[in-house]
């Protein structure tokens, strides 16, 4: 039994704002970390511009993924 908690009245009408909303972020990376924050800071709210190389793009784009 999971009994769920109270909700005040006007929880829903507060508006739900992310932390980073506003902020515009740049990327220029080109190995794994990199995108992953990029990924985790647009979640948060952030506008994410990836730069990419012309014609090629990124690099992780031609590894093979790993198993095991």
């Amino acid at each position: 039994m999971n009994p769920q908690l109270p909700r005040s009245p006007d929880a829903s009408a507060a508006p739900r704002t992310r932390p980073l909303e506003g902020i515009k972020v740049v990327d220029f990376s080109t190995l794994l970390p990199g995108p992953f924050a990029s990924l985790m800071l647009a979640d948060a709210g952030a506008s994410v511009i990836k730069i990419e190389k012309p014609g090629s793009g990124d690099d992780m784009r031609g590894y093979e993924p790993r198993l095991g």
